[in-house]
């Protein structure tokens, strides 16, 4: 399904913001201001950078639809080689106009001038799957490496350490904004982060594995009685919380 994707044209560089998961997280969030919220730039070079703006605003219609929202930039920003970007601080206010958006760009004290009034429109479908395979694919190549490395490369659940059958699972999702750190994933065996990613099994806050229905018996008893590490539970533990408000029963 098509997501809607608002491209801003600034002068260093243009910036995509996935209107669908702005609502998602005020719905989230019960309407209440002030989480951050992920918006990307993908450069001439590939390079993604990350930029985590905080949501000072958030107004939805009575369709559940965005109408306004205003983004705090307090942090440049960071690429995908977790290099620090070089983002523009300051505030950007949205509000959609006659079905057009328009940007109000206040700058921070201190900061270069920039786009007062940057051009801000929808991606048609083509431009919005070629985004949205970019953000899903140019991921840091780090964070395979990094999370088996924390987990002694071995599946948290039945300790496989063989390198070909694992994988690196994230644990707030990709598809609502879940970063590469290494606070954010575990090892898993390919075939039960198939499951992971399916929500045919869970992570409770204590850190045991629970079976949810339509998993076989068989993966039912693998998971019996098993629990991640405290060391992992600690580690991955922000992360476990963001996705368990997500997971339904």
């Amino acid at each position: 399904m098509d997501e809607n994707w608002l491209y801003v044209n600034w002068t260093g560089g243009p910036e995509y913001i996935n209107l669908d998961d702005l609502v998602a997280r005020i719905k989230e969030n019960d309407g209440k201001p002030g989480f951050e919220f992920f918006s990307y730039n993908v450069g001439s070079d590939g390079q993604i950078c990350d930029y985590r703006p905080l949501l000072l605003l958030g107004h939805l219609d009575q369709n559940g639809q965005i109408g306004a929202f205003t983004l705090k930039y307090e942090k440049r920003g960071m690429y995908r080689d977790g290099t620090t970007g070089d983002g523009v601080l300051g505030t950007a206010e949205y509000r959609l106009e006659n079905n057009k958006w328009q940007c109000k760009w206040q700058i921070a004290p201190g900061e270069e001038e920039s786009d007062s009034s940057p051009l801000c429109e929808l991606l048609n479908a083509d431009a919005e799957r070629t985004v949205r395979l970019a953000m899903q694919t140019l991921r840091n190549p780090k964070f395979r490496p990094m999370i088996l490395d924390a987990d002694r490369n071995k599946c948290v659940v039945t300790e496989e350490s063989q390198p070909e059958a694992l994988d690196a699972a994230h644990i707030h999702e990709v598809k609502f904004n879940g970063n590469d750190t290494v606070g954010n994933g575990i090892t898993l065996r390919k075939d039960l982060h198939a499951l992971f990613d399916a929500g045919l099994f869970i992570i409770t806050s204590e850190g045991r594995f629970e079976a949810r229905k339509g998993i076989s018996p068989e993966y039912a008893k693998l998971l019996e009685d098993k629990a991640l590490r405290p060391d992992t539970l600690q580690r991955i533990g922000v992360s476990l919380a963001k996705r368990n408000k997500q997971e339904t029963p």
